[in-house]
């Protein structure tokens, strides 16, 4: 008969936003009533890394609700490519539109709503609608004080509309607040729209344009009037209670808050009409949740059956201290239970990578993630998430440089894509605490201190430190330069270095240096001028990337030298970055800058 359609995420949006949620799903499914009814969630744009909302809260949900609710998880990855720079972090017309497209086609009816509000009703809106006509039907929305919600309790459904109800016999509740414009029919309308399913798909739901939040159910009013007339009431509705949350301002509530603009998208909605044949993403195939069979339960009895006895005897303790750095036991069903226990939230279709050098092990994490539910493990390229195992004292020779090949080779592309703006994937560093490496993922990314026993530093490629830096301040100065204030002088009669440094790891790829002087060439009463006055190199122990000889040139210049970090550069026994510049001694002048870049931001 009816499809509710509402949308969220695992977030902190406003008040009490779990319980708040809680009541409104249970109390929502308690006027559902036949079997087709369904409750619609889109959970839009929560972390790949968290569950979606509605997981978050099912032991505070009605089994009623828990059976009615389908969950339509949309992934990050899908906002980032559907949505323009600087735009929230969900975006209702979107996420209702892909709910719509998902709804039960065997319901009439589409409602569509917030997960913030109270029906409370003596009727189904099954027995209500059996007797409506097709149309168009809003409804005003009363709000609830929060120190009245904030006593309901959200399992208890029945009772908690009860409870309003005797409020409103005891006090002036149900103030109804009407738009000045008839076709909109009520303030705040968004809380109530119900037109039959054919009428929301002919107009081709929401007006995907709308992207900076307010409006779009105003927007979705006019075009719906325009099709079936201004709202009506709907004789024998729920009334429609709002549970008041904007004691702690948010964004969206702010009274200097970005929104669309109402002259374009309502008021002149007719003059530039919303179509568009893939309105809901109706090609992508988004990850259906049902409440009452999540995947994570009997999982532990899975894993365990999916290892052999001797791992699952493998435990004991070990002392975290400094006698034990890089010396931590690697005692892998352990460890491979919280490994899986970072993914569990991910889609099981996601690619997992693995960047390390046991082979039995990589082994042994992909079989378990497949008894998980998960795809084997793949290349790191191409992957969602990967896994980099911590290469141990124990490898043999020449295993640690392949190694630290395949992960150069891998920051080289994941830094691009970062450069590019998209959200940097994540990094399992396992076998990776009180060790080196842990001290390499600290210094590229930003990591996650989990409790050592997990064996892991979650971990993503800190973008900020793949800006520009000047590297002026951190120069030693050499027998030719001094340092004087915010520059660094050329000092004239000393042959050597003016500065060299700083000595730094870099993530592999193309990189720029630019170096600003001023130079004041000497006096030589006609004779030639020395063609090697100053020479720049950027090295790396005894391999040069990039130099250039300098003349004399008097005035101020910037010398530019490009070149390419490889990979096994961020291995810990390759050398480290070096900038130096190297004085004759016949000239004087300044540095005044010293700036490193990736050429891929």
């Amino acid at each position: 008969m009816i499809s509710i359609l509402v949308y969220g995420r695992n977030d902190d949006y406003g008040a009490k936003l779990q319980r708040r949620a809680a009541l409104s799903l249970n109390s929502i499914a308690e006027v559902l009533t036949q079997p087709d009814d369904e409750i619609v969630f889109v959970d839009y744009n929560t972390s790949d890394e968290f569950v979606t909302f509605p997981e978050a809260i099912d032991d505070t949900l009605s089994e009623a609700a828990r059976r009615r609710i389908r969950v339509i998880r949309v992934r990050p990855a899908f906002h980032e490519q559907r949505v323009g720079e600087g735009a929230p972090a969900v975006i209702e017309s979107i996420a209702r539109n892909i709910g719509l497209r998902r709804t039960n086609p065997a319901n009439r009816w589409v409602l569509s709503t917030n997960p913030d509000v109270l029906l409370v009703s003596g009727r189904g809106l099954a027995e209500v609608l059996q007797e409506a006509r097709d149309g168009y039907y809003g409804a005003p929305r009363h709000e609830l004080p929060r120190f009245m919600w904030e006593q309901l309790r959200r399992t208890e459904p029945k009772q908690a509309a009860d409870q309003v109800r005797a409020w409103c016999d005891l006090l002036p509740l149900q103030e109804t607040v009407l738009h000045h414009r008839p076709d909109i029919g009520f303030d705040a309308p968004g809380d109530f729209q119900l037109a039959p399913r054919a009428d929301y798909f002919a107009i081709g739901g929401f007006d995907e344009r709308m992207q900076r939040a307010w409006h779009v159910d105003s927007n979705l009013a006019v075009r719906m009037a325009a099709r079936l007339g201004a709202p009506g009431r709907l004789p024998g509705a729920p009334a429609v209670f709002h549970c008041e949350h904007t004691s702690g301002t948010q964004a969206k509530h702010a009274a200097q808050r970005q929104e669309d603009s109402w002259e374009q998208f309502v008021e002149k909605a007719a003059d530039d009409p919303w179509s568009d044949p893939n309105w809901g993403a109706p090609e992508q195939n988004f990850e259906i949740i049902d409440l009452n069979h999540r995947p994570v339960r009997g999982l532990a009895s899975i894993l365990a059956d999916g290892a052999d006895a001797a791992d699952r005897r493998d435990i004991g303790d070990f002392v975290y201290g400094p006698a034990t750095y890089g010396k931590i036991p690697r005692r892998r069903l352990h460890a491979a239970l919280f490994l899986i226990d970072r993914l569990l939230n991910f889609d099981r279709r996601a690619r997992v990578g693995w960047i390390g050098i046991d082979t039995d092990n990589r082994e042994f994490v992909s079989q378990l993630l497949v008894e998980a539910g998960f795809r084997p493990l793949a290349s790191e390229a191409d992957a969602e998430a990967v896994i980099i195992e911590a290469p141990s004292s124990q490898d043999a020779d020449g295993a640690d440089e392949a190694f630290w090949t395949s992960l150069g080779t891998w920051l080289r592309g994941e830094a691009a894509r970062v450069s590019q703006g998209l959200t940097p994937r994540l990094v399992l560093g396992l076998n990776a605490v009180h060790c080196d490496f842990e001290v390499f993922l600290r210094e590229h990314f930003e990591m996650t201190l989990a409790p050592a026993t997990t064996r892991l530093r979650p971990a993503r490629l800190a973008g900020e430190r793949l800006a520009a830096q000047s590297l002026l301040a951190s120069l030693t100065p050499g027998p030719a330069g001094r340092r004087r204030g915010a520059v660094l002088d050329i000092v004239k009669g000393e042959e050597g270095y003016v500065f060299y440094g700083p000595y730094l790891k870099c993530i592999p790829g193309a990189h720029r240096v630019h170096v600003d002087l001023r130079v004041d060439g000497p006096r030589l009463m006609g004779r030639r001028k020395p063609s090697r006055a100053l020479v720049l190199e950027v090295c790396a122990g005894e391999q040069v990337f990039a130099s250039e000889t300098l003349g004399f040139h008097d005035g101020e210049r910037r010398v530019v030298l490009d070149f390419d970090l490889p990979a096994l550069h961020v291995s810990p026994i390759s050398p480290s970055l070096e900038v130096r510049l190297w004085s004759q001694g016949l000239c004087e002048g300044e540095v005044l800058d010293v700036t490193l870049a990736r050429m891929d931001v």
